[in-house]
């Protein structure tokens, strides 16, 4: 059986969330894409290692960016990414990708954005997991 990558999970649990009917997108929503949607990317990854080297433990840095063109329907989605995400804490992200060991989440705001008529969310999800 192929396990799957912590990137795909993720995925997976994002798209499972009923309101954004699967519009998560890597790096940059397709254009044309109607709110809302999540776009989410890795920012930074390392191996961690302890007295006998590097080990296959990773930590990871990824941001989240909800658009809705709704303001409480933002914050309604915000709220189940959340819970979510906070979810899969101790237990394997997409049901069969790496082990979460560790997990904070860290909402850096909400704002307008002008073009296109829009409200943005932005978190910020840190993810201690085990590669196998």
């Amino acid at each position: 059986m192929i396990k799957i990558t912590f990137d795909n999970g993720l995925k997976l649990e994002l798209r499972s969330i009923k309101g954004l009917n699967k519009r998560v997108y890597p790096i940059i929503a397709p254009e044309g894409v109607k709110p809302p949607f999540l776009v989410y990317r890795k920012s930074r990854s390392k191996f961690l290692k302890d007295l006998s080297g590097i080990i296959t433990d990773i930590e990871a840095t990824y941001e989240l960016v909800l658009i809705s063109d709704d303001y409480q329907k933002l914050d309604e989605l915000e709220t189940e990414i959340k819970k979510k995400l906070i979810g899969v804490l101790f237990k394997r992200i997409g049901g069969d990708g790496p082990r979460i060991n560790n997990l904070d989440l860290e909402e850096l705001g909400d704002e307008y954005i002008y073009q296109p008529n829009a409200y943005k969310s932005s978190l910020l999800l840190t993810v201690n997991y085990k590669e196998e």
